[in-house]
């Protein structure tokens, strides 16, 4: 660079004379003129020959432009005539036009460099959400059974310091320990499969049988809420395809839910009512109904959201779960305000044998 510097500099004389004066150019103009078209032949040339990436083609269009200008420059010996003016504002448009695309190029590479750094955090927030749902399923669904246990354990605890121990007591709620302990186990392994979206489990299920086993599970608790229930199980409905496992947890979550709503209310006025019927076009439907404090009209949408919750210690997974499973079965999970009060909860499910939309 700075021999170069010299040679335009205090090397001028060594530089051959091109111009004559300020308008006519040297004969040897004739001869520097095509010199220089055929170097750019040549790197065009090379050029498209050997092209790998995005810049060569750039570089063939600068040479292509450069070639075009020193084409014009060359068929005339004047300055500021036609065609040299017609080459230098071919040159000026064509360096505009190279610079205008490569600052485009430029632009839309950093545009897609955002786009994929903002679809990589998505990314990773996605996958931070999916943890921690189910971290909050386990959590939410694991602790039915671990609270029975926690009962029934301070139950066998009483029957055995009593003064005339009452074993047989104590031997039955550690049956139910060894239960509880079993039901969690396949809580997890029904989450699991739910999230794997594996349908491996799913078995023939007599609905009916299914609301009598999840009533016997939450009996004790019903009991000590001193809560009636009411059962309207219509016979001969359809069976469904269904993981049993899944829909008893969508059943008792929607109990523990009425019973939790029922609280504020006197002990004489708890209802908790659950039909079963065959509809047409809705496949077989149960409704879970209370007497609580029913749904706040502003929360009717927000319900099933994952994480909303109106409860001081709830995680707010519990209906969003119910609905996930429900829809994983091809059904349908909806609320509705109850009559006189209260709240109504549907579960639809397709029947053997029915077509679902």
């Amino acid at each position: 660079m700075l021999a170069l510097t010299w040679l335009v500099t205090a090397g001028m004389e060594m530089i051959p004379t091109i111009m004559v004066d300020a308008l006519h150019a040297n004969v040897g103009w004739h001869f520097t003129g095509p010199f220089l078209v055929l170097l750019s032949i040549v790197a065009f040339s090379l050029l498209w020959t050997q092209q790998r990436s995005v810049l060569d083609l750039w570089l063939l269009v600068v040479v292509w432009a450069w070639l075009i200008e020193t084409i014009l420059l060359t068929t005339t010996l004047y300055r500021f005539s036609l065609v040299w003016y017609a080459g230098r504002i071919y040159g000026l448009l064509s360096a505009s036009f190279v610079l205008l695309v490569l600052l485009s190029e430029a632009t839309m590479l950093c545009a897609r460099l955002a786009l994929s750094v903002m679809a990589q955090r998505h990314e990773r927030e996605g996958r931070l959400m999916t943890l921690d749902t189910i971290t909050a399923s386990v959590a939410h669904e694991i602790n039915q059974p671990l609270t029975a246990i926690v009962v029934n354990g301070n139950a066998s605890l009483r029957y055995l310091a009593r003064v005339k121990p009452d074993v047989d007591e104590a031997r039955a709620a550690l049956n139910d320990i060894i239960n509880d302990s079993h039901r969690a186990s396949q809580i997890i392994g029904s989450i699991r499969a739910m999230f794997k979206k594996d349908a491996q489990k799913k078995v023939r299920l007599d609905v009916n049988a299914l609301i009598r086993e999840v009533l016997a599970l939450s009996n004790s608790e019903l009991q000590n809420q001193q809560i009636v229930v009411q059962t309207e199980l219509q016979q001969g409905i359809p069976e469904v395809f269904a993981d049993r496992v899944q829909l008893q947890q969508v059943f008792l979550n929607l109990i523990v839910n009425a019973v939790e709503a029922m609280n504020p209310l006197a002990r004489t006025g708890r209802l908790l009512l659950i039909r079963s019927l065959h509809h047409e076009r809705d496949g077989v439907v149960i409704t879970v109904q209370d007497s609580g404090i029913g749904i706040d009209p502003k929360n009717n949408n927000r319900i099933f959201d994952a994480f909303f919750t109106t409860k001081p210690n709830g995680t707010g997974m519990g209906l969003a779960i119910c609905r996930s499973i429900v829809e994983a079965h091809g059904g349908r999970l909806w609320a509705s305000p109850g009559i006189p009060r209260g709240a109504t909860f549907h579960v639809a499910l397709p029947s053997i044998g029915a077509t679902t939309n």
